[in-house]
């Protein structure tokens, strides 16, 4: 008695499933590309405002590229804390380390490139055309890069960091 099922496999089926396989590989490997990090601009970055729109500038908030040939890929967010007090506030140094070049030991904590906002993290009211930026209760350790669904947790660098 035979119920119409074969396990015999046909050439033609083999192909196709071969060319779904080979059109997937594709499609993931273009989504991944777009899901890459930006590329940093040099200091001082790109312009930052406001929650009202006005500009800030890079004494209060910059992100930018690294220009220590050592530290290629890496970036730099140097914030006035707290956010809104000028050049009167303590300058931060944040790491944006993607390709792990700094120093491990001059970073307080890791760089987490698909990070969460923490619960108690806010807007400091800072963005770009990218960006916003958030600190949490956390901020003497980590500061958050919003750009869309991806949250990136860049770690405090400490003040000794120097390019070798």
């Amino acid at each position: 008695m035979s119920s119409g099922f074969s396990l015999r496999r046909d050439p033609a089926s083999i192909v196709g499933v071969r060319i779904r396989l080979l059109v997937l590989m594709v499609a993931v490997s273009v989504l991944a590309a777009c899901a890459e990090l930006v590329t940093l601009e040099p200091h001082p970055g790109q312009a930052w405002t406001d929650e009202a729109g006005r500009p800030v500038g890079p004494e209060s908030v910059a992100l930018y590229a690294s220009d220590c040939p050592a530290w290629e890929g890496a970036g730099f967010l140097d914030l006035r804390y707290p956010p809104g007090d000028g050049a009167q506030g303590e300058l931060r140094r944040y790491a944006r380390d993607p390709e792990e070049s700094l120093p491990p030991v001059e970073l307080i904590a890791p760089y987490d490139a698909n990070s969460s906002l923490s619960r108690d993290a806010r807007y400091t009211g800072y963005s770009t055309e990218r960006f916003m930026l958030f600190l949490g209760a956390d901020h003497e350790i980590y500061a958050y890069l919003v750009d869309g669904p991806r949250v990136e947790a860049l770690p405090r660098v400490e003040d000794s960091l120097a390019c070798p």
